[in-house]
């Protein structure tokens, strides 16, 4: 499942289990830079803008659940780069597909693609230290 779908999956499913208000805004959410994002995203999302202030400067869309769709996107894919252990080989692929995705949308996400590229590093490492361990038992 790439993860344009899964995101946007997640996003129906935080919808159907938020109220909104008249405006079909989350009542547990806040806009931050033009982005409606959850009160318990709202600490990640302050420290994206302010450590990598240049993030959205160029999103183009103005439609307000596609903003969303975005940030959340976006907030998904840092949660995975960020994990202490070795990514597997199908969330470095989802993680690369959400990050060419966002690049599209107009976010800049060098500072992402950076940490993706650490990921792939670890894994290879990883990969190659089992690889190892298995022609020394056989």
């Amino acid at each position: 499942m790439n993860a344009a779908l899964a995101m946007m999956m997640t996003t129906q499913h935080l919808r159907k289990n938020s109220s909104t208000n008249s405006n079909g805004i989350l009542i547990d959410s806040t806009n931050i830079n033009g982005f409606v994002v959850e009160l318990c995203d709202e600490r990640l999302v302050r420290w994206i803008f302010k450590t990598f202030p240049e993030t959205a400067l160029s999103v183009q869309c103005q439609n307000p659940e596609h903003r969303t769709y975005f940030m959340n996107v976006l907030l998904y894919t840092i949660r995975i780069l960020v994990h202490k252990r070795p990514l597997s080989d199908a969330e470095l692929i989802t993680t690369s597909e959400s990050l060419r995705y966002l690049t599209e949308a107009g976010f800049k996400v060098e500072w992402l693609w950076s940490k993706l590229e650490m990921k792939k590093s670890e894994a290879y490492l990883e990969r190659k230290k089992r690889d190892s361990c298995e022609t020394q038992t056989s």
